[in-house]
């Protein structure tokens, strides 16, 4: 084998982070992480039973918090993906 017997590596010049955001992939994980936000968020004010001005702000944010994360997983599962 030759050097001249291989192709030359062809370097995009783009921007990757700009592509991510674009992507179809970061949109369908946006939207299932303000999907998990807003069902654990019901869930959580229904369950507690009280007022909106008795909750917690911490309390708030650690259930918005959990629902984003179950959004992140059952968008990012290989499952979800077509991969299993």
């Amino acid at each position: 084998m030759d050097i001249s017997d291989f192709k030359e590596v062809e370097l995009k010049r783009g921007s990757n982070i700009k592509a991510l955001f674009n992507g179809k992939q970061f949109r369908r994980t946006l939207i299932f992480m303000l999907l998990g936000a807003g069902i654990s968020f019901i869930y959580f004010y229904y369950t507690e039973g009280q007022h909106m001005d008795i909750l917690k702000q911490e309390d708030i944010f650690k259930s918005l918090s959990i629902g984003a994360l179950f959004g992140i997983f059952i968008s990012n599962s290989p499952c979800a993906r077509g991969k299993c």
